[in-house]
This record gives structure tokens, C-alpha cells and sequence, in this order.
């Protein structure tokens, strides 16, 4: 694989999202470039944190549905793609 270089960069999480479809889109966008900018490179474990640590209203509420058993949260990134992806 070919090493990505580091970015000179710093971006900040996106503001929270409360899972209107209409930012949906918008948030994914801004969280990607976020975590593609990150260095060191995030774990999926760490991308999984950021998502909710962005996440308000509903979409923090599904977050914690999703999140209550303790190894729930490594497959969050899944999961939130796939119902992201839904909307």
C-alpha cells in the first residue's frame, strides 16, 4: 500500500449533528475530512468516538442504543454507515 503523506492541516470535528437528513450528508463529508487529516491515523476504534462525540438529539440517542453494551462501540463505524447510508 502507499503511505498517505501527513497532512500540514489541523481541522476540527464538525459541529454536532442531531440526525436531520438534510446535514446528513454535510456531517459525513466534514467528518471524513476531518479524520483523513488526523495524524497519527485514527484507529476505528477512535473514528468510532469522534462520530459520537459529534452526535446530539436523536442521533445521539441512537448512538447510545447502538453503544450500551461495551464492545458495541468498535462496530459503531459500521453500523453508522449503514444507516447513514439509509437516510
Amino acid at each position: 500500500t502507499c503511505a498517505l503523506p501527513i497532512s500540514r492541516i489541523h481541522l476540527s470535528l464538525p459541529t454536532g449533528y442531531n440526525g436531520d437528513t438534510a446535514g446528513c450528508q454535510g456531517f459525513l463529508l466534514k467528518l471524513n475530512l476531518y479524520l483523513a487529516t488526523a495524524s497519527p491515523v485514527p484507529t476505528d476504534r477512535e473514528k468510532s468516538y469522534a462520530l459520537v462525540s459529534c452526535l446530539t438529539g436523536r442521533a445521539l440517542e441512537w448512538a447510545s442504543a447502538v453503544c450500551s453494551r461495551e464492545d458495541a462501540i468498535t462496530n459503531l463505524k459500521a453500523k453508522q454507515r449503514v444507516s447513514f447510508s439509509i437516510i
